[in-house]
């Protein structure tokens, strides 16, 4: 890979990280806090004991065997497009914000020209982009689970999973 090549991809992911951090950030300050965040969280780490120590005995014979059932921190289900919400930012500001279960196409216009956000069956892509290198479209197809943003450097536009 060239020099350039691999600078704009390191600046792409730095970009994409910072990304992230902002928006964590800029959405714990927003939400809610509950009025008794302890006792939300005694209660939740109680819930979460429960399910831990369940245990399953089976015996074969004269021999007894334990088996311990799947912690469910250790497997995640799927995220439902339908409880996510997906924002299209165009440098700081907040352009558009869309549920991915509605299938529909979002025209952004950016610093170097326009691009099309497809939604189809949950998942969001960049198509019809107007930039040099075409990154953003090469970033694929997304889903509520995925947690790097479409960048599009050049047009200053970032699609981000809320």
């Amino acid at each position: 890979m060239k020099k350039k090549e691999t600078l704009i991809i390191a600046v792409i992911a730095i970009v994409s990280v910072l990304a992230i951090v902002l928006m964590k950030t800029t959405h714990k300050a927003s939400s809610t806090v509950s009025s008794d965040p302890v006792s939300s969280e005694v209660s939740s780490a109680e819930d979460n004991e429960e399910t831990e120590d369940t245990t399953e005995t089976v015996e074969e014979g004269s021999e007894s065997e334990t088996e311990e059932t799947a912690d469910p921190s250790e497997t995640k289900e799927p995220t439902d497009p339908a409880s996510v919400t997906v924002d299209i930012y165009h440098g700081n500001e907040l352009v558009k914000s869309f549920n991915p279960s509605i299938d529909n196409v979002y025209h952004i216009t950016g610093d170097y020209g326009g691009l099309d956000v497809e939604v189809v069956d949950g998942k969001w892509h960049v198509t019809n982009e107007e930039c040099p290198n075409h990154i953003c479209n090469g970033m694929g197809w997304m889903g509520p689970d995925d947690i790097i943003p479409i960048s599009c450097l050049p047009n200053d536009v970032y699609v981000i999973v809320r």
